[in-house]
This record gives C-alpha cells, sequence and structure tokens, in this order.
C-alpha cells in the first residue's frame, strides 16, 4: 500500500447550521402564504355561498307570489287583486281567484310583516319569504307591480337581492 503522506477526511453527512435555517425560512415563508391564500379563499366562499342564498330567497318569494305556495294558486290565477296598507310600513295584498266548475271563488292574501322581516301566505301563515328587508306592492287596474329585496348578514359578509315583477290579471279587459 502505498502513501501518498495526505491524511485523508472523513467527510461529515449532514447539513450545516446555515443550511438548515435558510430552509427553515424559506419554509416559513411559503406556508404562511399558503395559509394566506387559504383564509382569503374560504373568505370568497362565503361570501358567494351568501350571496346566492340571497338571491335563491328573493326568486324564491317571487315565485311563490306568482305561481303559488301550498296548494294555493298565485297571483297569476288572479281576477282581481286589493292592497291595503298597514302600519310599521307592511301591507296585505288579498286576491281573487275564480272557482273551477261552478265552485266559489277562492280568496287569499300575501302579508308582508316589516317589522318581522317576512313574508307570507294568509291564511295559514305559510313562508313566502324570510328576511325581507323591503317589499313594495302596487295595484293598477288589470296589474299588480310587486318589488322585493332580500337582505341577509352572516358575520362580515352582507349581500342583498331586489327581484321584481308584475302580474296581468285574468279576465281584465285590456
Amino acid at each position: 500500500m502505498r502513501s501518498t503522506g495526505k491524511v485523508r477526511r472523513k467527510r461529515n453527512a449532514g447539513f450545516t447550521l446555515t443550511e438548515l435555517l435558510v430552509a427553515s425560512a424559506l419554509l416559513g415563508m411559503v406556508m404562511a402564504g399558503a395559509v394566506a391564500l387559504y383564509l382569503r379563499h374560504q373568505g370568497s366562499l362565503r361570501s358567494t355561498l351568501l350571496a346566492v342564498q340571497v338571491e335563491t330567497e328573493a326568486n324564491l318569494a317571487m315565485n311563490r307570489m306568482v305561481y303559488g305556495v301550498g296548494n294555493r294558486r298565485g297571483l297569476r290565477a288572479a281576477e282581481q287583486a286589493t292592497l291595503a296598507n298597514e302600519s310599521g310600513g307592511g301591507w296585505t295584498l288579498t286576491y281573487t281567484i275564480p272557482g273551477l266548475h261552478g265552485a266559489p271563488p277562492q280568496v287569499y292574501a300575501f302579508q308582508y310583516l316589516a317589522s318581522e322581516r317576512r313574508l307570507v301566505a294568509t291564511p295559514g301563515d305559510l313562508r313566502v319569504g324570510t328576511d325581507i328587508a323591503n317589499a313594495v306592492a302596487e295595484v293598477n287596474p288589470g296589474t299588480v307591480s310587486m318589488e322585493i329585496t332580500v337582505e341577509r348578514e352572516q358575520g362580515r359578509f352582507a349581500s342583498r337581492r331586489t327581484v321584481a315583477t308584475f302580474v296581468r290579471l285574468r279576465n281584465w279587459p285590456y
């Protein structure tokens, strides 16, 4: 065996303290960015979910008024309607549907309870809509105009949706 006179050192298998600190700092920055992105995504998801819920509630409330709720037909089947304003900003919209096959006419109503922020069908207090911030109804000869605003808050998120329509009454001379 030949000796060159050089002493060979055994190389340590591992990382230096500086390398570990740099790697830990980089990992910390990547994790902080990922957490921030996740939290922003969660906020966006909650905001979108709230907007969809409010949109659905507004559209369902209007749909129930026009087409009916439960086994009752809505304003689309009405031949006459009257509006009575109530104290506190509420109103009652009463409408009459002609009877079928000689049956007597049916009288129904929608009632906006402003203090409770809800819209109900009477008799029976069937739920038409909740979280109703504002509801406006107007009865003109041959038509009924309606506008409903649904507003809801959840934590730091808020959403608002307004829908409007008008209905021509049946058998009204145009």
